[in-house]
């Protein structure tokens, strides 16, 4: 026989010989137990995580899905009046103007941040370093827009809304009014922006003891939007709640 010819039953021989060579074991016992304890840890985790976040987290991420597509607006409570003995009003409230900024959306412009906080605090009278102050203690999941200068000027306010940007509110707010402010003001002290927050607190004087009896309940409006930020509807979540009357001893005659 040539040593080129080639043997068929040798060739079958060296295959089942070669076949034969390996030794096929079954999985043991153990082997599956643990492979389905793993699959049941991963599925226990992952429902132990997903009941977390729906227990303890539920509120926090449906008020950042909320922001993400509806803006919030604060509407401000007028604050209680303070009068003497004789019903003679010491403090009042007038109309004033509040500039809300939208701090998610503004930061998204971060290529004109810069050009943007200087223009908007020069016409407000404000620095820069205040506003991004301002920007970076925003509480963005408790409201999107926050005030930025409360009782502008009409002439502000139409420079602010001839700005024409989306991030930029101007609203009806409130301001305090002292009648006989330099004779009476050791007495009814003052009220001031509350840090960041944007509401009215007592600093001094009555304004600070009775600031609570004083101090109204800010309402809530929601602006519906559809997935590009187009507005769709309005509405008014909470509506505000004035403030209480007091009535001091004081004697303004």
């Amino acid at each position: 026989m040539s040593k080129n010819e080639l043997n068929v039953e040798d060739l079958v021989f060296n295959e089942d010989r070669s076949e034969s060579d390996y030794l096929e074991l079954p999985l043991s016992r153990q082997t599956f137990l643990l492979v389905g304890g793993a699959v049941i840890l991963v599925g226990f985790l992952a429902l132990a995580r997903t009941g977390f976040l729906n227990i303890f987290k539920g509120d926090f991420y449906s008020n950042r899905a909320d922001t993400n597509v509806n803006k919030e607006i604060a509407l401000p409570a007028p604050r209680g009046a303070i009068t003497d003995r004789f019903g003679n009003p010491l403090v009042e409230n007038k109309s004033a103007f509040t500039a809300f900024l939208n701090v998610a959306e503004f930061l998204k412009d971060r290529s004109r941040l810069d050009g943007l906080l200087e223009e908007v605090g020069g016409i407000l009278g404000l620095d820069k370093k205040f506003l991004l102050d301002a920007v970076s203690r925003a509480d963005v999941e408790r409201a999107s827009f926050i005030p930025i200068a409360r009782n502008i000027t009409a002439s502000q306010a139409i420079q602010i809304k001839d700005l024409n940007l989306p991030y930029l509110q101007i609203s009806d707010d409130y301001a305090r009014s002292y009648i006989d402010g330099p004779v009476f003001s050791h007495v009814l002290g003052y009220a001031g922006a509350a840090d960041y927050t944007g509401g009215l607190i007592g600093k001094s004087g009555l304004e600070a003891s009775y600031d609570e009896l004083l101090r109204g309940q800010d309402g809530r409006l929601i602006v519906y939007r559809d997935a590009t930020g187009k507005p769709l509807d309005t509405k008014v979540a909470q509506p505000p709640a004035a403030g209480q009357k007091l009535v001091s001893t004081i004697d303004a005659d």
